[in-house]
């Protein structure tokens, strides 16, 4: 019975570094996620800031623009979302939809209510 004291040895170290490995995997993922969630919340806090700023000189110059006013006050929050994402999207030079989208539709239900008045 020579050789006893080996058996299983190597199933075990494989089970063991196959662990190890696992446990090590984890780990980096949890890392890259929890700087992945860093740096999104900096670019948010970033552009909330300048959003901030913006407005703060808005007020200061005391004007108003068009999407503020009573009318137009439903498009606001799809704005500034569209402005949130035009911020953090800045390196990339994609054209955003929010923006020609809001502002076309209403010039469109002209269109099309000329249309039909001309029709019948």
């Amino acid at each position: 019975m020579a050789g006893q004291g080996m058996k299983g040895y190597y199933q075990r170290e494989k089970k063991r570094r196959r662990r190890r490995r696992r446990s090590e995997r984890r780990e980096r993922k949890r890392k890259r996620k929890r700087r992945l969630m860093m740096f999104k919340d900096e670019a948010e806090e970033a552009a909330e800031a300048a959003a901030a700023e913006e407005e703060e000189e808005e007020e200061e110059k005391g004007e108003t623009t068009w999407w503020k006013l009573s009318s137009f006050s439903f498009l606001r929050p799809s704005l500034e979302r569209y402005t949130l994402t035009r911020r953090l999207l800045s390196s990339t030079n994609s054209p955003p939809a929010g923006l020609p989208l809001a502002c076309c539709w209403p010039l469109l239900l002209l269109l099309l209510l000329l249309f039909f008045s001309q029709a019948s």
